[in-house]
């Protein structure tokens, strides 16, 4: 039986031995002011499924026959198995040919798409609603590839924001890996003896980041439950597309100012930025290409209270700045979202 609304039900049923179960149906449907409709089928559920799990089974040897599967499943309403073909696949025709001889003719029916398979989501190809940590591209002046670091809201619009290094700059931003439009920079909080960061104004995004290092297609994702201001001589996470999820930088400085060279970005730019807290490290923390992504303090229970935005490195990668997520909701008027719902100092 499959509801097709509130008030209706669809029976997909075999012509014998039906009549009991039926009036049981029919008796039930009155009693709830349901309609229901009877479809003819040849076969049950079983032999359906029976014929999925065949074919999973047999991928290798269908793909040697020019099968290149994308999807396949019982759509028990028509009574047949869905295989739908990947690009490069011999003809709907012939693929059709090849599983009547192996299962019959009438239990399966042949699609073919021109879209390349599936991909999990990740770092480097998200979609909406997007997760931070993501690998950015901003297209404007710098043309510059960051990272993508906490969801916000506007306390006045309302609006979802998400917040990256401002040093990364003006214009459309896209997922680096994919393409996909994420937005444009709203403003630019990006000047001399003041700050390092900015916002995106975008369609949706989530309140958690990703869990794992770059390359990865299928990584979790952990849930953004606080904000922190980690102390001195504490320990916390960065979490850049580039260099990936990097756990036990030690906290050295915090609510500081620090000398930042943008040359490679703004050729010639020493700027002092304030607002920053800084770690150590004897390995590599951040790199190029991180830059906006999130700063955190991992929980026993796996989220992560948000610490700030990256926005440098020294020491060969073995230091991490950071802008505090503190100042920045508080200059830019925006709240976190969180598992707890929206968070403003």
């Amino acid at each position: 039986m499959i509801p097709t609304s509130s008030t209706a039900i669809n029976v997909s049923e075999l012509p014998t031995g039906t009549a009991t179960l039926n009036a049981a149906i029919s008796a039930v449907a009155t009693a709830s002011s349901v309609a229901v409709t009877y479809t003819d089928v040849s076969n049950s559920f079983a032999p359906l499924e029976n014929i999925t799990t065949s074919i999973a089974q047999h991928q290798a040897d269908l793909k040697a026959r020019g099968l290149i599967l994308q999807s396949w499943g019982p759509n028990p309403s028509h009574d047949i198995v869905l295989v739908t073909l990947q690009p490069g696949s011999v003809s709907t025709s012939d693929a059709q040919s090849i599983l009547d001889g192996i299962y019959g003719s009438g239990v399966t029916t042949v699609s073919s798409v021109t879209a390349p398979p599936f991909t999990a989501a990740g770092r480097e190809n998200d979609v909406a609603p997007f997760t931070g940590g993501d690998a950015i591209h901003v297209v404007g002046s710098q043309n510059l590839y960051c990272t993508s670091s906490w969801s916000m809201q506007g306390r006045a619009s309302g609006a979802p924001f998400i917040l990256v290094a401002g040093h990364c700059g003006n214009g459309i931003v896209t997922i680096s890996g994919s393409g996909n439009s994420v937005g444009s920079v709203s403003t630019q909080y990006f000047s001399n003896n003041g700050y390092d960061f900015e916002s995106i104004r975008t369609s949706s995004d989530r309140d958690d980041v990703w869990e794992g290092g770059p390359g990865y297609s299928s990584v979790s994702a952990h849930a953004v439950s606080a904000y922190s201001v980690p102390p001195a001589d504490s320990y916390m996470t960065f979490d850049g597309a580039v260099t990936g999820q990097v756990p036990d930088a030690l906290v050295t400085l915090v609510d500081g100012c620090t000398s930042i060279s943008y040359s490679s970005e703004y050729p010639h730019t020493t700027w002092t930025i304030c607002h920053i807290g800084e770690t150590n490290k004897n390995t590599t923390v951040v790199q190029p290409g991180d830059s906006g992504g999130p700063a955190y303090v991992r929980q026993p229970n796996n989220t992560v209270s948000a610490a700030g935005v990256i926005i440098a490195y020294g020491n060969g990668g073995k230091q991490g700045i950071f802008t505090e997520i503190r100042d920045a909701t508080l200059h830019s008027n925006l709240a976190l979202k969180s598992t707890s719902g929206l968070l403003y100092p």
